[in-house]
């Protein structure tokens, strides 16, 4: 490419950094000028850059700090003690120069417009994106499927649905879209999106139909003749299935699922907030008879599906609080209560039901130190309390640092072993550039029983992994694990002040072959060794905040089996 045509076609994008460029450099020269000539007048002269800044280009994020250092530029103009003009002068300085370095790491094309920050967003991720010939991504076809819709946006809200429908292709939990503000118009985009409700849900069952949730007695559905575990065969009309498969979705209360093992689970509850003011559904009604009914849309669906998909939680009242609570709540074979002589820190919890241990991790944020200190502390209650069997909880498990993973993992080991091999790509193959070791030092020797979900991700993903290759360890859950594990380093701001997360490092075994990351068949995640069911039998069981069933169901199969 020549440096013409590199100038006309990132043009609008180069204006831009000058823009901000020439603000800057002006805003320190007269930081200078001032250290010279001791004029106060010249420290009103940034904020008055700064406002020409604010006229000339579109909102972005990064340039406030330059906001805030023209602010505190005015101060240091009204004070005369010489300590605190220094401090100020010192701060600004620093804010000046660390702007450059922050610029430099994370692309900004916050003051583009839509259609120009699209082209450079698709371009850095052809050019960046780690796991691009993993799942073979297509970007010429990508980019033909999108463009004339980016073309045609003329509303915030639509920009943000068809972006996020953009970056799910990509299959990447990694890959999403976060708000660097308290921007009302994601969620308003959301609600938007998810805006009919029916009065029931659907939900897919691990038989492959798709069935009818949430049908109360009061509800128009039920007086039409649609009953709880009704099989729904059309949405509107079309064959369901097909419906699902073309569905374009948001993500709610949980990063985009890689895996459509998992995805599979979720759409038919996404699809159930879709569709026109009135829907045409056809059922399987309780007769073994094809139904059809007319239903009208009653509310918006957003608030429904945040309910139906995020963990039942409480607020924590008191230790006295929660065991009234559980009481009343308790409706299975087992009651546990966090006691004094059980142990709880912000990441781990650990319980024991009767003969059994339970140990839930949330994430592998902390300092290692800190973790081998909690981790003993465990271990030695597993010893008192003489458990036979151990539960690891790592349902919504967020992930984090892999040496964290690393040193959990060595726990469940005698040996030492490779945990994780990082590779970046470079010339279309896997180039290794750090490798992560379990240093084998084994305290838990019991049986044990590891819970995932859909949205068990990233390091929690690869500590599943690794001990799911022991004798005595097993993978539980209602669905597989996300299948993303890849590790962010490239940062891209988006219009509207969104942070988009590009993976760039990836996560390999011994061959060096990526491991968990989905596929170009969307196949990837921890596959199950004891597969929790989802059928007409147990779904309301799902579907019942008073009880965890999967940790009940967990409890019963190790009081009936024996893991070797």
């Amino acid at each position: 490419m020549d440096k013409t045509t590199f100038f006309v076609k990132n043009k609008n994008v180069i204006i831009m950094v000058l823009k901000d460029l020439i603000i800057e450099i002006l805003f320190l020269l007269v930081i200078i000028l001032y250290l010279f000539k001791k004029k106060k007048y010249l420290l009103l002269i940034p904020f008055i850059l700064c406002f020409i800044h604010i006229k000339i280009s579109n909102e972005n994020l990064l340039f406030k700090t330059i906001y805030l250092a023209a602010f505190l530029s005015i101060i240091a103009s009204l004070t005369n003690k010489t300590l605190i003009k220094r401090t100020l002068l010192t701060i600004i300085l620093i804010i000046l120069v660390s702007y450059q370095i922050t610029t430099f790491k994370i692309q900004n094309f916050a003051s583009l417009n839509y259609i120009e920050s699209f082209n450079k967003l698709h371009e850095s991720l052809k050019k960046n994106y780690v796991l691009n010939k993993h799942k073979n991504i297509n970007y010429d076809n990508l980019y033909q499927k999108y463009i004339i819709e980016f073309k045609n946006i003329n509303n915030e809200i639509k920009y943000y649905q068809l972006l996020e429908n953009y970056l799910n292709e990509f299959n990447d939990a990694h890959i999403g879209i976060k708000s660097l503000t308290n921007n009302t118009k994601l969620e308003e985009a959301k609600e938007s999106f998810y805006n009919r409700y029916y009065d029931f849900n659907i939900f897919f069952l691990d038989n492959k139909t798709y069935v009818a949730t949430g049908v109360s007695r009061e509800s128009m559905a039920y007086k039409k003749g649609l009953r709880e575990g009704n099989i729904i065969t059309k949405w509107n009309g079309k064959n369901i299935n097909n419906e699902i498969q073309s569905l374009k979705y948001l993500n709610v209360s949980i990063p985009n699922i890689s895996n459509k093992n998992v995805l599979n689970y979720y759409l038919p509850i996404y699809l159930s907030a879709t569709g026109n003011e009135e829907n045409e559904i056809t059922f399987i009604n309780d007769k073994g008879k094809k139904q059809v009914i007319n239903l009208k849309s009653i509310d918006n669906g957003y608030k429904y599906l945040k309910e139906n998909i995020k963990i039942f939680t409480k607020t924590n009242g008191g230790l006295s609080d929660a065991r009234n609570y559980g009481i009343q709540k308790a409706t299975g074979d087992y009651i546990c209560f966090l006691d004094s002589d059980d142990y709880k820190e912000e990441n781990f919890t650990y319980k024991v039901f009767n003969n059994t241990s339970y140990l839930k991790i949330t994430n592998e944020k902390d300092d290692i130190k800190y973790v081998k200190r909690t981790m003993d502390k465990i271990v030695d209650n597993i010893n008192k309390d003489e458990s036979k069997n151990l539960i690891l909880d790592l349902r919504n498990n967020e992930g984090g640092s892999d040496l964290v993973g690393s040193v959990i993992a060595s726990y469940f080991s005698a040996n030492d072993y490779l945990y994780i091999k990082e590779s970046i790509l470079k010339n279309n193959k896997y180039k290794k550039i750090n490798e992560i070791y379990v240093n084998g030092y084994k305290k838990i020797n019991i049986p044990t029983v590891i819970i995932v979900n859909g949205n068990t991700i990233s390091a929690g993903e690869i500590i599943a992994y690794n001990l799911q290759k022991k004798e005595n360890i097993k993978v539980a859950g209602l669905t597989m694990t996300n299948g993303s594990i890849s590790t962010v380093k490239k940062k891209i701001i988006m219009p509207g002040n969104i942070l988009i997360s590009i993976p760039s490092i990836a996560c390999g075994d011994e061959k060096n072959s990526v491991i968990i990351d989905s596929d170009n068949k969307k196949d990837g995640g921890i596959k199950l060794d004891i597969k929790i069911p989802i059928n007409e039998g147990t779904i309301i069981k799902i579907f019942n905040e008073k009880i965890d069933y999967e940790i009940e169901y967990i409890l019963n199969y190790l009081n009936k089996e024996k893991i070797s």
